[in-house]
């Protein structure tokens, strides 16, 4: 989930609020209570596309999830940790090596999970003098490879559990658009209210602002427009080479990279087996980086 889907997201949880607090300024307005009720449902519709496009779980053995959480919340624990050590020690090439978020552990295959936890505990087990006696210890290693071997030796699930999911991930970016569309509908709506009941339709006109996002981290932005028409387009999927995250335009063209490295790397879009674009583009660190892209959207 991108900075902004999550603002948008707290925006909307703002406004559910607001007209739950506020709702006897307007259950006598059939028209707006219809709206509200409308805003409901998009939003519901839009909280259970995202846990479906970040928490793919069904059909899957419920035993190899749960040891699944626990060993990637250990492993990116620890290498939360160890990065921001061996970064302060002057070893970034040797810190930018461990994964550190759980989702990168999560959302991939068992065996690459399995793979990934290893990677890690052999690289702080190999620089344990720089991270021990206060950031890392032998026994957290010990307790880690405890971890891994009962996640690879525990059966009941398929090899490819986790892995996004591009479908699940279109659907919760188009779900966005029905609450968006009723949000504008609500605050159209109210400014009836803004000679009868002011208080009422200021509370409501602040819930509807888009909190402001900071960019901590380092973001690729990638804004597609087609060729032939100028327009954005949505529902494309992009992928970096130095990252196993992809990303998915919205309605507005634009799709979103979060916390990826810096450096070089190929940004691509493949459509039916046919490259429709293909960038090489140097990613600056800690900060967001845009890139404009023409898409011949007649190629099929």
């Amino acid at each position: 989930m991108t900075n902004r889907e999550q603002a948008q997201r707290t925006m909307f949880a703002a406004l559910d609020k607001e007209l739950t607090d506020d709702s006897a300024s307007y259950t006598s307005n059939p028209d707006y209570v219809d709206e509200v009720d409308t805003f409901r449902d998009a939003y519901t519709a839009n909280t259970k596309a995202a846990t479906a496009a970040h928490a793919d779980n069904s059909g899957f053995s419920k035993e190899k999830l749960d040891e699944k959480i626990v060993l990637s919340n250990l492993a990116s624990n620890l290498s939360g940790k160890a990065y921001v050590k061996l970064i302060n020690k002057g070893k970034p090439s040797i810190a930018e090596q461990l994964n550190t978020e759980p989702t990168d552990y999560r959302q991939v295959a068992d065996s690459q999970c399995a793979i990934l936890a290893q990677a890690a505990h052999d690289l702080m087990n190999a620089n344990l003098a720089d991270l021990s006696p206060s950031t890392i210890t032998a026994p957290m290693l010990v307790s880690l490879q405890k971890e891994i071997d009962k996640f690879t030796n525990l059966q009941g699930t398929s090899e490819t559990v986790h892995e996004v999911s591009p479908a699940l991930t279109k659907l919760f970016k188009d779900s966005f658009k029905p609450v968006m569309v009723t949000v504008t509908h609500l605050k159209l709506l109210t400014r009836d209210y803004q000679t009868t009941d002011l208080p009422f339709y200021q509370r409501l006109m602040a819930s509807t602002i888009i909190p402001t996002v900071n960019v901590h981290h380092t973001y690729v932005e990638v804004h597609a427009v087609s060729k032939t028409t100028g327009k954005p387009l949505e529902g494309l999927i992009f992928t970096l080479s130095n990252t196993k995250k992809t990303a998915v335009t919205d309605e507005n063209g634009m799709a979103t990279f979060e916390e990826v490295k810096g450096g070089k790397a190929l940004m691509g879009n493949d459509l039916a087996g046919k490259v429709r674009c293909h960038q090489n583009i140097v990613i600056k660190s800690g900060r967001l980086n845009h890139y404009e892209v023409i898409i011949d959207d007649e190629i099929s």
